[in-house]
């Protein structure tokens, strides 16, 4: 009765096989499904030097579309489309017009992603992004977890993901062992 979010990372390279990661998460239970705008294969964005250009959001935007299109459930399955600007040092304008293109293909949530420490950037996002956007924000506060839950829900993030919290935790403890 949980529901299940799962990571479809680069959406498995082209439109086919997003299609197919839909179909195989939705048939194992989950109830969405988050992908991103970096090239496939993919490459953890938080490493320095690791892709540094975005898929070009067209082809991002098809995507959105055929996991929307073919899911087999749309009243239970989200497509939440993440997008990597900011990490890749575009800047917020970037960010934000790339997300309106993927609102506008139709992702349910959209999750704006950073790696950096200071949480302003995603705020200042929500902030400019419900001025003219009603699509749901995302949040994964993994860099800058010193941000609290009743800051990010007064910025209108309607879903943080607290990814990796208990790995992390432990990985400090051996390392201050």
């Amino acid at each position: 009765t949980i529901p299940v979010l799962v990571d479809g990372n680069a959406g498995g390279g082209n439109a086919i096989n997003t299609i197919r990661l839909v179909r195989e998460y939705e048939k194992a239970g989950a109830t969405g499904m988050c992908i991103e705008d970096n090239p496939f294969p993919k490459r953890c964005s938080f490493y320095d030097g690791m892709q540094e250009e975005l898929e070009l959001s067209s082809t991002f935007c098809g995507k959105i579309q055929a996991a929307l299109e073919k899911r087999l459930d749309a009243d239970e399955f989200a497509i939440i489309a993440r997008t990597e600007a900011l990490n890749k040092g575009l800047g917020l304008d970037v960010a934000l017009e790339r997300c309106k293109e993927y609102a506008a293909a139709g992702a349910e949530g959209i999750l704006i992603h950073h790696k950096g420490s200071d949480p302003q950037p995603v705020l200042e996002f929500a902030e400019r992004w419900y001025r003219s956007e009603t699509t749901p924000l995302v949040s994964v506060p993994t860099t800058y977890n010193g941000v609290t839950y009743e800051q990010l829900d007064d910025a209108g993030f309607r879903l943080v993901i607290f990814a990796n919290y208990g790995i992390r935790a432990i990985v400090k403890a051996l390392r201050e062992t």
